[in-house]
């Protein structure tokens, strides 16, 4: 009896040890947006990342995209086959998210009809994942980001879905830390701007910079305030 306890005091351990990696390494991920740093995090994941490495490189993937367009493909493509394995509702989002990028691509180049089919495809995808897991933080705050920069970038607008994730993730602001804080505040300030509340947008951009100062939201925001001035 005495040994069995020990064993599974080891089994929770280790779980618990690995947990904690994997929750580590998936903030690594959503967090990685420089393209210099990129390459070195993406052979990090796959070292270190397990049965999920293919999660966090899609992330990334998906991040350097804007920066890189032929990252979308490579994103659709991983993190469409781990959702296919694992039904992961988060790379399902990612893969939905990565998916519009591909749109937003081709609306650039004046390929409407082919930018439409794949907004719409991965607009889909990204409300599944979030039906799937509706109390999942991250995929609440990825389609609002996405929302707002495929409309930015494109016709295609859906400002009261949006909306929808913007309350469901003000329910726990105050349990928030500074960045996600900064992240909420930042993305209610683009919705009021695309709204013409300007005054709205203005409030909660400074909000934004108060709230976590040496962010990459606050650096957004005081360019979108530079650019409102002009």
């Amino acid at each position: 009896m005495k040994r069995a306890i020990i064993l599974l005091a080891l089994f929770l351990a280790t779980a618990a040890m690995a947990s904690a990696l994997e929750d580590k390494l998936l903030e690594a991920a959503l967090a990685t947006d420089n393209p210099a740093k990129a390459e070195a995090s993406m052979a990090d994941f796959r070292a270190r990342g397990g049965a999920k490495s293919d999660l966090y490189v899609g992330i990334v993937l998906h991040n350097m995209a804007n920066a890189k367009p032929a990252r979308a493909e490579e994103s659709v493509k991983l993190l469409k086959s781990y959702w296919e394995r694992s039904g992961d509702a988060l790379a399902l989002g990612y893969y939905g998210s990565a998916v519009t990028l591909q749109g937003s691509f081709l609306s650039s180049k004046g390929d409407m009809m082919g930018a439409a089919a794949k907004v719409d495809e991965g607009f889909k995808l990204l409300d599944k994942a979030v039906a799937l897991a509706p109390s999942e933080a991250n995929l609440r705050f990825l389609r609002a980001e996405n929302g707002l920069g495929v409309a930015e970038g494109s016709p295609f607008k859906r400002y009261d879905i949006v909306q929808a994730d913007l309350d469901a993730l003000k329910v726990s602001f105050d349990a928030m830390g500074p960045a996600p804080r900064a992240h909420w505040l930042l993305l209610s300030g683009r919705l009021a701007r695309a709204k013409g509340k300007l005054a709205d947008a203005i409030r909660l951009y400074e909000r934004t910079i108060k709230a976590a100062p040496d962010s990459g939201y606050a650096a957004d925001a005081r360019k979108r305030l530079a650019a409102l001035e002009e």
